[in-house]
């Protein structure tokens, strides 16, 4: 035999070894034979070589071992190396190998491993795939054809279970229908197969011949169930054990005789005669329900009602059975009530209830769970009919189910969640805090003694969700909304897809993401909401009690999403759907129609108005605009006068002091205020001012209907003020605005739109030096508006409608002749995304001294908020950064850690040259020079916030027609020196007067840096001082100040060139290759990412290693979205968003030689959102960038002045400190070579210090 023969056969014999070992191990369960089989399966694969015809089997064989050693321990690295081996045995055995088939059967077994033990959801979708192809490749009806239908079963199966598709539970029971037909006769496997089978059929029971099927697979298991392995008995029981044994219904009532033979749990009882007729009868209905409750066949309850009233007449007369059998009874009458709003039953099931309790024997340990059920009934007629006395009984009971239930009874949490919530109702109905505390200590305490996977779990997460999340409405806490999506998320996930309350909980899950969005204003979870509600109706019996929630809360939702016509007509089911003593449903229709009158505003038309106008072109006659808008008028009248007829029945039948009173009247306030609006009746305004009064004094202080209630009287104040010119209107309704702002639980956005709201309407009628605090109430809520668990389009979405408040705050403070507040201000109310990134990485010196624990608690949450996108996650570490700050700032010399600096930290920002902020507001516009010694007001009487915002918008327009038109108009073009002619005579001459003449020819060039507010951004206004100083431009003084902290030069590592002379879908830039090689000449040993190999993460690498970046390649900004600003990249864009989350600690210097690579947006230019700004935050203190396109041939020619002068003509490394300077020159020698021309030398600005 030769060397390879003899290695063959040494590779035969070790596989063969270990085939011996998997099956002592499969015998007996021992891990030392699977220990020794992994072995010989190693030495088996070592001795293969891979041209072997054995080699993909090898590979299968020890991915297998390897697989049931993970499920022996549950090692994740065996796992992995198991994956790996069976992918790389399929890729051995292609279609045609002889071991093509079974590979994939094991490369699909170790995928539905690797997702069950938490890997990817895509592995089961393609372990599904691989099985397809195994069915397809062995030999059909084969025993391998079996192994591999029944395990591509279960992976459907599981994918069912995942995302509740009828079609896979189909796909599952056919998959195992075709294994049991390739298994043979007495093959162990057929009746393990049987039971699967059984179990798949269940699913599928109302399918055609399903339930005959089901019959004959139990019939199966039954017979050959003696004959198994014990292991695969115990396997059979957990897989089919309850349709064995009955605790799932029969098919029919001739196999009851069949179900008292088997049924293991009555042999166990020993009872005979009529007593086991009944406990048969009983057990049985129960498991009916059960059964309706996994399927959703709720019609099904009748049934086990009916048989629960046999089992009454065949139980004993006393005693612990007859007690159980009412109690049953008692609880399917509930649940017929609660499914199908079916309330004939409500007396009968009180009483029966009572019955049980009674006739449970005293001290009987269950006694408090009978308490329970009593409970629940009197809960459920509470519901429907009300009553004080009778909610005062369910409470008592309650409670005394609690006292009687032993702390480690299995079924305790059902009597703590049953007391939370008939506390948690009183809470509604009556507002006291107490009960809502004491209300979610029991769902806590219910959840905390209920393990997972336990029946009853997800109804206590349910319970206890739903409090939490009210919780958070009174006082506005985030730890508790937070903890309110938890709980329902898992309330959710653990709830089998049929079952009867799934759908009711997925709405609860849906209100707790509204409050998120109410919150926070977070619109995906809005939208995800919407989208709950509509699937809790779809999946909630359509006769359910409590569907008439649904839909009042969905339209709601709706509401929120602007869509007040289907939120109108969803209103009306749920009115019609809801009980007479319901009042929210009503409410919320009111609150639609009003919504739907102020759409009916704009002047829509009917379905029937639209035929009309047609027709009436279509004759060529003239459109009937009158008659149409007196339609109008009426109809929304129509719909102003239902809302408050329904509001007015409301208040009626709404006791005084209840919780819901307060806020139907401030809703008929507002539709009262509104009527007044319309008809200008002064009663009309006097009565929805007597309303919104009444509704402010019955409001709870810490609820946020408190605020929308007071703002609304402060509107109904104000236009009667305008009216009548009496002052105490005037000044009441300043003081309602101030109380609306003030409270604390309404969400911050709305406060700060409300303080907005009240400093306009000070500012308008007592002068803007009386707003001061209304607008810096505004300006204080901003960071919170734009809280850091929000993702960054929302955070931007929040603040956009605060655009301008920061610079009208300013005005105000200047006007009250407080010129270092407006700076502070100014600095809170603008940047504030800029600012929370500035928070995110301050210097910890003296904290890291203090408690180095803390520090290092901050930095990991926010590195937690730079990367984490998951939003229950970020609003988890959001919460956890606020209860690290007060921690902090509770330690001594700490309490004032990163809260907004006073103006004497600011001015630290002028410490190289002065730094001129150029505040525009409707109210005023002024210059204010920030010097080391404090600040000097220059106001500016020839400028006006409207003129800035029309020349800005002429300016764009003309540098977008320079770039983009081939031949621009030249009067367009006239539009950029005249705006530097303007620029220079309303703020230039002011703003130099003070700062006095420029340099002496020689002189060192001083330094000034401007700081541009609003519209004002987009224009160049260091080119107005290009004569007097070397001007930069700071989007605040904060970032000057973060700038200059990080600009140590490191000398560290190799500048990086990125340049792009050709980029897909962009025209050539031919100078970039020009520009590369002044570049490289200026940066020798440059790392140059080229054309290809500029892709975005190569690009990403490389800023954080590189002190010194150069893009030579196109930009892009975005006017409505100036976060999608971006680097075009061969690959792709890199855009701001992206580069805001980069964190580049050893960087210095940054020239983006792009267009518009230092400009703003449209919107959000409070926030300063650039790319060159953005570049600096991220680590460049020092950067490059242009307001406007610019020109492909000057783009070197600038790069290399600016080079020459930072390497002092390539004689040393480059200066960052001096960029600012060499850009000033080159900008000068641009501008003698074109003076004439500002368009090509005045977009270049320099940021940073």
């Amino acid at each position: 035999m030769n060397a390879g023969g003899f290695r063959a056969m040494r590779a035969r014999m070790a596989a063969a070894l270990a085939m011996g070992h998997l099956v002592r191990y499969a015998q007996k369960g021992e891990p030392q034979e699977l220990h020794r089989a992994i072995a010989a399966c190693r030495r088996a694969l070592a001795l293969t070589s891979e041209d072997d015809p054995l080699y993909p089997e090898r590979l299968s064989g020890l991915g297998d071992a390897l697989s049931m050693a993970f499920d022996h321990g549950e090692d994740k690295a065996l796992l992995r190396e198991a994956l790996s081996l069976q992918e790389r045995a399929v890729r051995a055995a292609p279609p045609g190998h002889p071991a093509a088939g079974m590979v994939r059967v094991s490369r699909g077994i170790a995928l539905i491993n690797d997702y069950r033990s938490g890997g990817p959801p895509g592995h089961l979708d393609q372990a599904i795939e691989v099985f397809a192809e195994a069915d397809s490749l062995l030999p059909p009806r084969s025993v391998e054809a079996a192994l591999a239908l029944s395990n591509h079963a279960e992976a459907y199966h599981r994918r069912y279970e995942r995302d509740g598709r009828r079609a896979d539970a189909r796909e599952y029971a056919a998959k195992l229908r075709a294994a049991v037909a390739a298994t043979p006769q007495g093959d162990p496997a057929l009746i393990f197969r049987s039971a699967k089978l059984a179990a798949a059929l269940v699913l599928v029971r109302d399918e055609p011949g399903a339930e005959d099927e089901l019959r004959r697979a139990l019939d199966v298991v039954r017979a050959g169930l003696p004959g198994v392995p014990e292991p695969m008995r115990r396997e059979i029981h957990l897989i089919a054990g309850a349709l064995l044994y009955g605790e799932l219904p029969p098919l029919d009532h001739e196999q009851l005789d069949q179900l008292r033979e088997i049924s293991r749990n009555l042999r166990e009882r020993g009872t005979i005669g009529t007593d086991l007729r009944a406990a048969v009868l009983s057990d049985l209905g129960g498991a009916v329900v059960e059964q309706a409750m996994r399927s959703g066949r709720i019609e099904e309850i009748d049934g086990a009602i009916s048989m629960l009233r046999d089992a009454l007449r065949e139980a004993p007369p006393s005693g612990k059975e007859r007690a159980a059998v009412l109690t049953n009874l008692g609880r399917m009458l509930g649940h017929k009530m609660e499914w199908m709003s079916d309330l004939s039953g409500v007396d009968e099931m009180i009483d029966v209830l009572r019955q049980a309790v009674e006739t449970l024997p005293a001290g009987h340990p269950d006694h408090g769970l009978y308490l329970v059920n009593l409970a629940n009934a009197l809960a459920l007629k509470h519901g429907v009919e009300g009553g004080d006395a009778l909610q005062r009984e369910l409470i008592g009971c309650y409670r005394q189910a609690v006292r009687e239930t032993a702390p480690d009874h299995a079924e305790r949490g059902i009597a703590l969640t049953g007391l939370g919530t008939a506390l948690f109702g009183r809470f509604e109905r009556w507002g006291g805090r107490a009960d809502l505390d004491d209300s979610i200590a029991s769902h806590r305490a219910a959840v905390e003694a209920t393990p997972a996977g336990h029946h009853y779990r997800p109804l206590y997460l349910a319970n206890l969700g739903s409090a939490l999340g009210r919780r958070h409405e009174v006082t506005g806490s985030t730890a508790d909304l937070d903890a309110a999506v938890a709980a329902l998320r898992e309330c959710v996930s653990t709830t089998p897809p049929l079952h009867p309350h799934r759908g009711g909980w997925i709405a609860s899950l849906a209100t707790v993401l509204v409050m998120r969005f109410d919150r926070v204003g977070e619109r995906d979870a809005l939208t995800k909401a919407v989208s709950l509600y509509r699937q809790a109706l779809d999946e909630a019996p359509k006769e359910h009690l409590q569907r008439h929630m649904i839909l009042t809360n969905l339209g709601r939702a709706l509401l929120r999403q602007e869509l007040p016509e289907e939120a109108v007509a969803v209103m009306r089911e749920a009115v019609a759907a809801a009980p007479p003593t319901n009042t929210q449903a009503p409410t919320g229709l009111a609150t639609a129609l009003v919504l739907r009158f102020f759409q009916a505003q704009d002047g829509d038309l009917t379905g029937e108005e639209y035929a009309a106008l047609a027709l009436s072109l279509l004759r060529g006659e003239e459109p009937p605009a009158a008659e149409l808008a007196e339609r109008r008028r009426l109809r929304q009248g129509e719909l102003l006068d239902e809302a408050i007829a329904i509001l007015r029945e409301v208040l009626d039948r709404s006791p005084r002091g209840e919780f819901d009173r307060a806020r139907a009247a401030g809703q008929l306030g507002t539709a009262l205020h509104v009527r007044a609006a319309m008809t200008g009746r002064g009663r009309h305004l006097d009565g929805a001012i007597r309303t919104l009064r009444g509704a402010a004094a019955g409001a709870a202080e810490d609820e946020p209907v408190l605020s929308i209630t007071r703002y609304h009287l402060a509107q109904a104040l104000a236009d009667r003020w305008r009216r009548s010119g009496d002052e105490r209107d005037r000044e009441q309704a300043a003081r309602e605005f101030a109380a609306a702002a003030s409270v604390e639980t309404a969400a911050p956005a709305w406060r700060a739109g409300v303080a907005k709201h009240w400093g306009e309407f000070v500012a308008e009628h007592e002068g803007p030096a009386a707003a001061v605090l209304a607008f810096a109430t505004a300006v204080g809520l901003l960071d919170a508006a734009a809280w850091r668990g929000m993702r960054r389009q929302e955070q931007e979405r929040a603040l956009s409608g605060f655009q301008g408040l920061a610079s009208d705050a300013a005005a105000c403070a200047i006007a009250a002749g407080r010129p270092e507040l407006a700076i502070e201000l100014l600095e809170q109310g603008r940047g504030v995304l800029l600012a929370q990134i500035i928070d995110a990485r301050p210097r910890h010196d003296a904290l890291r001294v203090a408690a180095p624990a803390l520090a290092d608690r901050l930095a990991e949450i926010q590195d937690g908020l730079d990367t984490v996108e998951d939003l229950d996650r970020r609003h988890v570490l959001a919460r956890e950064r606020e209860e690290t700050l007060a921690a902090i700032r509770a330690l001594p010399g700490l309490a004032d850690f990163l809260r907004p600096p006073p103006f004497a930290d600011l001015r630290a920002a002028a410490a190289e040259g002065p730094v001129v902020v150029v505040n525009v507001s409707r109210y005023r516009c002024d210059a204010l020079v920030v010097t080391a010694e404090g600040v000097t007001l220059v106001p500016l009487p020839g400028l006006g916030a409207q003129e800035v915002a029309e020349r800005a918008a002429g300016f764009v327009e003309a540098v977008g027609a320079y770039a983009h038109d081939d031949d621009p108009d030249p009067e367009l073009l006239e539009r950029v020196p005249a705006a530097l002619d303007w620029l220079t005579e309303v703020i230039g001459r002011p703003v130099l007067a003070l700062l006095g003449a420029p340099p002496l020819p020689g002189a060192t060039w001083p330094r000034l840096w401007w700081c541009p507010t609003g519209a004002l951004s987009l224009l160049p206004l260091p080119a107005i001082t290009v004569d007097v100083a070397a001007s930069s431009v700071t989007p605040t003084l904060r970032a000057l100040i973060h700038a200059r902290e990080q600009a140590a030069p490191t000398a560290q590592g190799r500048p990086l060139l990125v340049a792009l002379p050709s980029t897909p879908g962009a025209d050539d830039l031919p100078g970039v290759a020009r520009e590369s090689e002044v570049v490289r000449r200026l940066l020798p040993g440059a790392i140059c990412l080229e054309g290809p190999s500029a892709v975005r993460q190569a690009v990403l690498d490389a800023l954080a290693a590189s002190p010194w970046a150069h893009f030579a390649c196109h930009a892009e900004q975005d006017p409505g979205d100036p976060s999608q600003g971006r680097l075009l990249l061969h690959d792709g864009p890199l855009t701001v968003r992206e580069l805001a989350t980069a964190r580049l600690e050893r960087a210095e210097f940054a020239f983006l030689s792009g267009c518009e690579t230092s400009r703003g947006g449209d919107v959000l230019a409070d926030e300063c959102v650039s790319l060159a700004a953005t570049v600096q935050l991220a680590g460049y203190p020092s950067v490059i960038g242009s307001l406007w396109p610019i020109a492909d041939r000057h783009a070197p020619v600038v790069a290399e002045a600016v080079y020459a002068m930072m390497t002092g003509g390539g004689t040393r490394p480059p200066d960052p400190r001096a960029a600012a300077l060499g850009l000033h020159v080159a900008v000068r020698a641009l501008r003698e070579e074109h003076p004439g021309l500002p368009i090509l030398w005045a977009p270049f600005t320099h940021i940073g210090p």
